[in-house]
């Protein structure tokens, strides 16, 4: 799918994408210390903040922030105290009112999978219907209906999310999970997490400083991370990560184009402060 995305034909998308987002926001607990600490050190801090925080919400504000249209659906935390623990997961019931009606209002919508699989596969089964159904009205082949469909497997301690892989165009699989499954580096993890994939997908495996690989076409692609210069803040590198990929592969942009754009996008955040000021800081020539 995200090859003939990203194949250059102008006409599969508009330059004005609508993305919405699905999975978690959390409050993150901040402190501000006086320099990027080293690993195991010991540092007093200067100052605390709450932010709002999770992959999903995360991805948004980086989309939003690239000039897209972006919505946020997930559970919003009922308190900020840092020992709540009792935040609920997105139904499949919640779905359903709030964005069910309204599938073709977006191009592309991003789920990141968490830990009640079963809903989430119903929503993505939701979303692979009303494809169905429109390229059967119109003559299309499915896999070029919009929304587009990504999804994002992170934890390890996930049940069976394989299943979601056969109902999304681009999975980014994390290095923690590529590890528990027994795969020790990214080009490993694209190419055999890609025998759970339908045809016309991508697989992408972000993996630290070594850069990203993805898997497209029976071709495995890699890109080489970029050195953020001085480390100012990483929480929510990754998140950056998958906003820039969806960002540029959304513009027609190729996988291995908006996987470049991905790892400097990541490693630009790495030097700021929170998000703000991330637009701009990484060109690309979007069409």
């Amino acid at each position: 799918m995200a090859a003939d995305i990203g194949s250059g034909d102008e006409t599969s998308l508009s330059d004005d994408v609508s993305f919405l987002c699905v999975g978690l926001t959390v409050v993150d607990m901040i402190t501000v210390v006086g320099k990027y600490p080293e690993e195991d050190s010991d540092q007093r801090g200067i100052s605390f903040r709450k932010q709002r925080g999770g992959n999903a919400s995360n991805a948004s504000t980086v989309l939003t922030s690239l000039g897209n249209t972006c919505q946020y659906l997930g559970v919003l935390p009922s308190t900020s105290d840092p020992d709540y623990s009792g935040q609920p997961e997105l139904s499949l019931q919640q779905f359903m009112s709030n964005a069910g009606k309204s599938l073709h209002c977006f191009t592309w919508i991003h789920f990141e999978l968490r830990p009640n699989v079963e809903d989430y596969l119903h929503m993505l089964e939701t979303v692979e219907e009303y494809r169905t159904k429109t390229a059967q009205r119109t003559g299309k082949e499915p896999h070029t209906v919009t929304p587009y469909v990504s999804v994002e497997i992170e934890k390890p301690e996930l049940s069976n999310p394989e299943r979601a892989m056969m109902l999304a165009d681009v999975i980014f699989i994390s290095k923690d999970w590529a590890r528990c499954k027994g795969w020790e580096d990214m080009t490993t993890a694209v190419s055999s997490a890609s025998r759970w994939c339908r045809p016309h997908c991508t697989v992408i495996c972000p993996w630290a400083e070594e850069g990203a690989a993805a898997w497209c076409n029976n071709e495995v692609v890699t890109s080489t991370a970029s050195p953020p210069g001085e480390v100012i803040d990483t929480l929510g590198a990754g998140d950056t990560f998958v906003a820039g990929f969806l960002h540029t592969i959304a513009r027609h942009k190729t996988v291995s184009e908006s996987l470049n754009f991905a790892c400097k996008l990541a490693a630009a955040k790495c030097t700021i402060d929170g998000f703000k000021g991330l637009q701009g800081l990484v060109k690309i020539e979007v069409r």
